[in-house]
């Protein structure tokens, strides 16, 4: 990716955030002195995919490498990389560039889409994969990709490299620069932080010499919204007990979401406001609060605010015509928990009990409903729950967790 210098000067058209951590990766990187990973911790909805975008440009690197945790993200990142159509890409969208230029700064790549694809991609400049793309039983396995064919191995949803399959991947490319993204910084399983996790294995390596790793670039979830970066938000807990039962929990759940959905496209009509709901799957409890939350949800609805299911067996059509704004309303299981980008969704609700002990969970599926849609966005995001469910610790919990489970100094 050597036409770094094809870029205008970005930095009137970035967040002074971006900026500000983009410098902070490229003083820790470039030191030789130091240990070759930096980590980015950015609220969701505060511009983590543009960081991942500029970051080779910064760096000066020449081949890169994404790791991402689904097909949806990796989606994501290609069109920023300006893989599909021009106008999506990252320096077209914040006018560093016009759509005529794009060929001068688009690197090579293509979107691997499934295993056959990567080792006749290994030439690119810009290879985007998955995680199990390489691992457990696939036909390719990250030992078939050199470690010396990237100088910089970017890894979004950082929170999973504690994981032995990331851990195996990411180690791979040890003499690689690797820049660690996140808006989560620690892991759902262990609860530990990433850069304990990072450290203690450095320190392995190293025939247990203690290896101290500074906190890189954080910016609060407070901070971002105090400086209009994403959008307040507000914790809705309805229904009047606990003690009732699931489907007058559902009923009650959607009676609010549809009078928020209202609410916030009468303050700004130039948006379709949507609603994500959170759900158990059929194995959870014996039953598919999913498919029961669509009946109740759907039973009280406007057609015009209908609801549809994305779950394990649901067509991409579904997912489409969520994305297009033609379903208000998408019921989810596991899928979209992370990096799924729709500015339009202002409502975040949950239909279970999401325990102390999933607070990742939790941070990443609010985090679907603070992203502004535009700059002025009038909105404050709503976060729905019912009494049922207990999820009110869990929302006052959300700014300390969010601030303080970074490693400090």
């Amino acid at each position: 990716m050597d036409k770094k210098q094809e870029v205008g000067d970005a930095s009137k058209c970035i967040h002074p955030h971006q900026q500000e951590a983009l410098l902070a990766v490229k003083k820790q990187l470039d030191d030789i002195d130091q240990p070759n990973i930096a980590l980015v911790v950015l609220p969701t909805g505060c511009g983590k995919t543009g960081v991942a975008v500029l970051a080779p440009y910064v760096l000066g690197s020449q081949r890169v490498l994404v790791l991402t945790p689904s097909n949806a993200i990796s989606e994501q990142i290609f069109k920023a990389f300006g893989g599909q159509e021009p106008q999506d890409m990252f320096f077209v969208q914040r006018e560093i560039i016009t759509k005529d230029k794009t060929d001068d700064v688009r690197p090579s790549c293509t979107l691997i889409t499934s295993t056959d694809q990567i080792k006749n991609s290994l030439h690119n400049e810009l290879l985007i994969i998955t995680a199990h793309q390489v691992a457990g039983s696939s036909r390719v396995r990250i030992q078939d990709i050199s470690p010396e064919n990237y100088d910089l191995v970017i890894v979004d949803e950082a929170h999973h490299y504690p994981a032995p399959t990331w851990r195996t991947i990411v180690n791979h490319f040890s003499s690689s620069k690797r820049l660690f993204l996140t808006a989560t910084p620690y892991h759902r399983s262990t609860q530990g932080y990433i850069l304990k996790d990072i450290e203690a294995h450095l320190a392995g390596l190293d025939g247990n010499v203690p290896v101290s790793i500074d906190k890189y670039f954080n910016l609060s979830l407070r901070k971002a919204i105090d400086e209009g970066v994403i959008r307040e938000k507000e914790f809705h807990e309805v229904g009047t007990s606990e003690f009732v039962n699931e489907k007058t929990a559902m009923q009650e759940v959607s009676i609010k979401i549809i009078q928020i959905l209202c609410e916030h496209d009468a303050q700004d009509p130039s948006v379709k406001h949507q609603a994500m709901v959170l759900t158990q799957s059929a194995e959870d409890f014996g039953i598919n609060s999913a498919r029961d939350f669509f009946y109740e949800y759907n039973a009280i609805a406007p057609p015009y605010y209908h609801c549809e299911m994305y779950i394990a067996g649901s067509p991409t059509s579904v997912l489409t015509k969520f994305q297009n704004g033609a379903t208000r309303t998408l019921v989810i299981v596991n899928k979209l928990r992370e990096g799924y980008d729709n500015t339009n969704v202002s409502v975040a609700a949950i239909v279970r009990n999401v325990g102390p002990k999933s607070k990742v969970l939790f941070a990443q599926f609010v985090g679907r409903a603070i992203r502004k849609a535009h700059p002025n966005d009038p909105v404050t995001a709503a976060i729905i729950a019912h009494k049922l469910h207990k999820q009110r610790n869990n929302y006052e919990l959300f700014h300390s967790v969010a601030d303080e489970d970074v490693i400090v100094n």
